[in-house]
């Protein structure tokens, strides 16, 4: 695995009303106590489609976590030629904290819609991204696109 990625099991929590899930907490029991969310965004991804490459080079970390199906997050070092998959499910629901220098992104691996939640540690800023290398993987739009 690449320097900077963490993967964390997602502790289930169930009472009357239904289960639930702590994504993230200040207290550094999830991840690094400086990791605190600048905003939160939530995609429907169609099955196949592949929402990548890109990176952040100006400290912008990610968060990922499948809601509803499966995705294969990846992630791509060019000074090293690394390549790092991790498969998030719901029936393993799992964050996975990507540093924004790498190259990464997602497909969406399940045959039903997954939902991809992505959570940027700095506000989202899209001349902070640098889009779309040819990393060997065709990047498909979604038709709203």
């Amino acid at each position: 695995m690449l320097p900077g990625i963490i993967i964390k099991p997602l502790k289930r929590m169930s009472d009357e009303r239904a289960p639930s899930r702590k994504f993230i907490e200040k207290t550094g029991k999830t991840f690094s106590r400086n990791d605190v969310p600048a905003q939160a965004n939530f995609s429907v991804t169609y099955p196949g489609i592949i929402r990548a490459w890109h990176r952040h080079l100006r400290g912008q970390t990610d968060y990922f976590f499948a809601l509803k199906g499966a995705v294969k997050i990846c992630a791509y070092d060019d000074k090293t030629s690394e390549l790092a998959e991790v498969i998030s499910a719901e029936q393993n629901l799992q964050a996975v904290r990507m540093p924004g220098n790498y190259w990464h992104g997602f497909k969406a691996v399940a045959m039903n819609q997954p939902s991809c939640s992505i959570s940027p540690l700095t506000s989202m800023n899209t001349q902070n991204q640098t889009k779309n290398a040819d990393l060997g993987m065709t990047r498909h739009s979604s038709p709203n696109q």
